[in-house]
């Protein structure tokens, strides 16, 4: 994960965090967590369209944990339009 940065493209990140994004480590968590939000600084419509893909998948707890991660500490770069979708999206669920 360490060379993410000189990935032009993120699908490449994307189907490596698609392997992690349910792991029950908080560690793995928190780093699945840090990476979207170093993505969202430059693909911020990227990062809310894999957000979406996974908040639509009923996700587990834990991947619920890391989309409501992001979605509350990147209000301002996400889309009012992808805050609203996500939070339909994952509605009734609780972080870990």
């Amino acid at each position: 994960m360490r060379g993410y940065k000189k990935i032009q493209i993120t699908d490449t990140v994307f189907a490596i965090l698609d392997l992690v994004m349910e792991d029950k480590d908080k560690d793995i968590k928190k780093a699945v967590s840090w990476i979207l939000r170093e993505i969202t600084k430059k693909n911020p419509d990227e990062a809310a369209k894999f957000l979406m893909k996974w908040a639509k998948a009923n996700p587990s707890k834990d991947a619920r944990w890391v989309i409501k991660d992001r979605m509350k500490k990147n209000k301002r770069k996400l889309s009012k339009e992808m805050l609203d979708q996500i939070n339909m999206a994952t509605a009734g669920s609780t972080p870990p």
